[in-house]
């Protein structure tokens, strides 16, 4: 089980689904959920200050206004230390395009790239260590 968990998602449906789910397979002993990449941000960089654990595992929505997920990435590779421990992030989208896949495959912090919404199966899979 996952000590903490991060969702970062504009969409609050999004949000309740993954929610929802996490809890339903006792997947994290807790979830932390932000409307904005920015918001996220703010609440890493406040963990790191109260020298707290960051979270076990992050899903991050691609396309939000204002910080996508791809700046949120950008913004988040440069409050960590590099020789801490990062928290695997799974990037989330309403859309499948190539080219995010393709990028999300070359990130350093990007564990995988899946489709909203999150599923049971997924996060089975996810909990054997499969994806």
């Amino acid at each position: 089980m996952n000590k903490l968990v991060l969702i970062v998602d504009d969409d609050p449906i999004s949000i309740l689904v993954s929610e929802t789910i996490i809890r339903k397979h006792h997947f994290s002993e807790e979830i932390k959920s932000f409307k904005s990449g920015k918001d996220g941000i703010s609440y890493l960089k406040e963990l790191l200050e109260r020298g707290k654990e960051l979270p076990d595992l992050i899903f991050l929505d691609v396309m939000m206004p204002i910080m996508d997920g791809w700046e949120f990435l950008d913004a988040y590779d440069e409050i960590i230390d590099k020789s801490s421990f990062e928290p695997n992030v799974i990037m989330l989208t309403a859309l499948t395009g190539d080219k995010d896949r393709e990028k999300a495959k070359a990130h350093p912090l990007v564990r995988t790239f899946v489709s909203k919404p999150i599923t049971s199966e997924f996060l089975r899979s996810l909990a054997k260590g499969d994806v």
